[in-house]
Formats: C-alpha cells, sequence, structure tokens
C-alpha cells in the first residue's frame, strides 16, 4: 500500500472513531454537565491535572519509540512491556501516596480519597500501554477507532445512570477507571505480551536517546498544558477552575477531532522517510496546507458561536465559561497545525530538536500564564495568557522545525495566506449575523451560524483554494450511491 493510501485510510478509520466520539461524548457531557456541579468539575479537574503528570511518568516516551524502532521483535517487546509493568506499579503507588500533599496544596480536604481512587489507572494502564503502541506500529487504525467508540459509549452509559443515582463526582471518578481498565483488556487480548528480564537492560538502552527526548519534551509540554489548571485552582477556587475547564475541553473538542485523527497516522507512516528529509518536508507542506483551509474556519466558528454552544449544551450554570471559551477558541488553527510537530520531530528521529523547542514554547507559554494571575488573577486574564502563549508558542515552533528540515519557512507562510483570507471573509459575515440575530432564539442562530459557515466556506475553499471540493464531495456521493445502490 502506498504512503498516500495508508495515510488516507488510517485517517478516515481514525476519523471514524473520533467524529463518532465528538457526538458520543458532547451527549454524555450535556448530561453529566447537568447532573454534576462546576465544582466538582473543577475538583477532578485538580487531580487531572496531577494524574496527567504521573502518566507522562510512566510513559517515559516508551510508546513513540515503540513506534519508531522497526527492528524491534517479540523479544524486545516483552522486555520493554516488563519495564512499563514495574513502572506502572511505582508510580500507581506514588500517586497513592501523594494524595495528601495534593489536598493540601489546593486546600481540599476531598481530595485525598479523589487521588487515591484515580492511582488505580496507572497500574491497570501500564499493562495495556505496550500493546496499544503496537496497535498503532502495526497500522491497526480501524480496530483502534472500533474501541475506542465502543468503550466511550458503554462507559458514558454506566457514568451518567452513576451520577442519576446521585454518585456526584464519583461518576466521574468510575468513567476514568473503567475506560482504562477495558482499553486494557482489549489491548492486551489483541496483542499478549509476557514477562522477561532477559536482555531487558539492552533493549531498554537502545531506545534510551531516543525515548528521552521525547519524555523531557513531554514535560515542559505538560506545564504549557496544565499550569493554567495548577494556577486557577490554586489561587483562585475550585468553581472557578470548572468554568476554565469547561471553556479548555469545548476549546480541545475541534482540536482533538481534527489534528488527533491524523497525528496517531503521521509517526507510523512517516517514519519510513527518516533518511529522506526531503521527501518527509514535502509531505509535511502538503498536510498542513490541508490543515489550514479546515482550522482557520472552524477557529472562527467556534469563536462565534461559543455562547450558543455553552448554553444549548451545558445549561446557564455556565455562563462564566463563555468568555475564556471566545478567547481560547481563538488559538484552535495554530494549534491543530502545531500538535503536529511532534509527529515529524520523532519521525525524522530528531527528538533533541523536539525537546528543545518545547523548551522554548513552554517558557513563553508558562510566563503568561504567572503574568495573568499575578496581576490580574481572573479566569478572562489567564484565557488571555493562554492566547498570547499560544501564538509565540506557533512562531517558535514552526521557525525551530523548518530549520531542522532544512525547508524554506516562506514556502510554509506562503500555503497560510489564502487560508487566512477565507476565515476573514467568513469572520465579517458571522459578526453580521451577530448583529441581526440579537434577542433571536439560541437554537435558531447556533443553526443559521453553523449551517452559513459550512456552506460559505465551501464556497470559498472551492473558488480560491487548490482543492477541488464539490468535486470531492460528490464522488463520496456517487459512490455511497453504488454501493447501497440508491
Amino acid at each position: 500500500m502506498g504512503t498516500k493510501r495508508e495515510l488516507i485510510s488510517g485517517v478516515l478509520y481514525t476519523a471514524f472513531g473520533k467524529y463518532s466520539g465528538i457526538i458520543i461524548s458532547t451527549i454524555i457531557s450535556s448530561f453529566l454537565s447537568r447532573l454534576i456541579t462546576p465544582r466538582e468539575f473543577g475538583l477532578l479537574a485538580m487531580v487531572t491535572v496531577f494524574t496527567a503528570l504521573f502518566q507522562i511518568i510512566g510513559d517515559v516516551g516508551i510508546g513513540a519509540a515503540v513506534i519508531q524502532k522497526k527492528e524491534f521483535g517479540q523479544k524486545e517487546f516483552n522486555n520493554i512491556f516488563t519495564f512499563t509493568i514495574f513502572l506502572g506499579l511505582i508510580m500507581a503507588g506514588a500517586f497513592f501516596l501523594c494524595a495528601k500533599p495534593i489536598a493540601i496544596f489546593y486546600h481540599e480536604p476531598r481530595l485525598v480519597e479523589i487521588c487515591r481512587w484515580l492511582s488505580l489507572p496507572f497500574l491497570i494502564g501500564s499493562i495495556g500501554s505496550i500493546p496499544g503502541a503496537l496497535l498503532s506500529r502495526n497500522k491497526e487504525f480501524r480496530f483502534i477507532a472500533i474501541r475506542g467508540v465502543s468503550i466511550q459509549i458503554f462507559v458514558g452509559v454506566i457514568s451518567i445512570a452513576a451520577a442519576f443515582l446521585g454518585f456526584g463526582i464519583y461518576a466521574l471518578i468510575i468513567q476514568s477507571i473503567l475506560s482504562t481498565f477495558l482499553a486494557t483488556i482489549i489491548n492486551y487480548i489483541h496483542h499478549p505480551l509476557y514477562i522477561r528480564f532477559k536482555g531487558l537492560w539492552v533493549t531498554m538502552s537502545s531506545i534510551a536517546s531516543f525515548s528521552i527526548y521525547v519524555f523531557l519534551f513531554n514535560i515542559i509540554n505538560y506545564f504549557s498544558r496544565n499550569l493554567d489548571n495548577i494556577l486557577i485552582g490554586r489561587y483562585i477556587n475550585a468553581m472557578q477552575l470548572g468554568y476554565y475547564n469547561k471553556a479548555y475541553s469545548l476549546m480541545m473538542m475541534p482540536l482533538s477531532n481534527i489534528t488527533f485523527i491524523i497525528t496517531p497516522v503521521m509517526q507510523p507512516i512517516f517514519s519510513d522517510f527518516q533518511n529522506n528529509l526531503r521527501v518527509l518536508a514535502d509531505n509535511y507542506i502538503k498536510l498542513l496546507s490541508m490543515l489550514a483551509y479546515v482550522s482557520f474556519p472552524v477557529a472562527v466558528i467556534a469563536f462565534f458561536v461559543s455562547e450558543e454552544t455553552i448554553l444549548i449544551l451545558f445549561g446557564n450554570q455556565w455562563i462564566p465559561a463563555i468568555y475564556p471559551f471566545k478567547v481560547i477558541s481563538l488559538t484552535i488553527a495554530t494549534q491543530i497545525m502545531i500538535s503536529t510537530t511532534g509527529s515529524i520531530y520523532m519521525s525524522s528521529n530528531n527528538t533533541k530538536a523536539y525537546f528543545i523547542g518545547g523548551l522554548c514554547c513552554t517558557t513563553c507559554v508558562v510566563t503568561c500564564f504567572i503574568i495573568a494571575i499575578v496581576f490580574w488573577g481572573t479566569i478572562n486574564a489567564v484565557a488571555w495568557g493562554f492566547f498570547i502563549g499560544q501564538i509565540a508558542n506557533t512562531i517558535i515552533s514552526f521557525y525551530i522545525l523548518f530549520r531542522k528540515l532544512r525547508y524554506p519557512i516562506i514556502n510554509f507562510m506562503k500555503k497560510l495566506i489564502r487560508p487566512i483570507l477565507i476565515a476573514v471573509c467568513l469572520a465579517l459575515v458571522l459578526f453580521a449575523i451577530d448583529k441581526i440575530t440579537t434577542n433571536w432564539n439560541i437554537v435558531m442562530t447556533f443553526t443559521i451560524k453553523i449551517l452559513l459557515s459550512i456552506v460559505l466556506t465551501l464556497v470559498l475553499v472551492q473558488r480560491y483554494s487548490e482543492y477541488d471540493a464539490v468535486g470531492y464531495l460528490k464522488l463520496k456521493w456517487k459512490g455511497f450511491k453504488e454501493k447501497h445502490k440508491i
């Protein structure tokens, strides 16, 4: 199978999983947001900030190394599996012991029990992490998609039922533990591995030079992604963190459901070009160009439907989340494109540059968060800090990456002109719609804005880009009719 066909196939299956997931998660979140208070969401956000850190430490960049090392066989995978289990046991024990310090840090005694329950996924997840990485390595994207959707539906129903029964925040805890447990079982059954100590040190040493920089990048990227939550939880309060976290989660939906259908596919496929940077760069530019025509309009749409989205999905108790969502939604386009850089660094075996770039970017983002908290101390200010930090992050990341690929960055910048102009046109139209539809029913204004945005974006892309969007849709519709004999 050719590279283009592999990429398209992988993206389609991953897209199925993600876009099915976005519908399912939206429905589940809508129910839970009405049954569980913003404060309880905020308490969970306080803990998940630290679980994310422990997960990074527990992975130490091994998952990416499993995908990259094409010469590894069953013995090496068994060695790595053995190492991750012991590491998972250590992480579970350490997080259990950190429950009281975390509660003291936030001045929230309830966090002790929550942390102790959430130490379980570290041990459970360590058993399924390497089998899960093998699924990506072997490009089993169809299986990954079906697995993800199935787990999401089952666990979502259980968590909603628990919330109806009055479990409160524990409905969210059940969701986390059960998701990890089911994914681990499925991964292990599909790719069973065994404890093997012989050759363990040799195997781990052979991936150290690759995985260490991935691990270091993930650590510093953690702070750029989570310091806002830490500071809000520590210096403002759990309620405000709940609002901010809801806004952040909404912003992540288009990001995770556009870019994250591509990034899981990129390294397994682009790593085939690790010895030919020119081919790698050419293919990457094509991918970025396509993403630009999607991501800039999506950012504009998210900004202009922010109020309707939050009120329709979550209700009036989440009104304070509207303004932060407006601000951070402006970063969707740059984040969609920048989140692909890691796969390119790893595909080109340049994880050291990956770490250095991440260090520079994280410094900018963290500085913005600290300034926002110290001088203003509101979630709206933190949202603006996030926006400014992400813009700086984008400029630095692409500058470093294209230098390492020995590719003129001006070629990439030229590719952004038309997508940005299309987004500006869309913004002007939606701004006018906002003025016209003042005091209209929010469901009606939401529907008008979405439908008009889709039509206008397709028309502009068809007219001013190199992509034949209409022709592509016609081809897909023709294939659908032939397949189903309509």
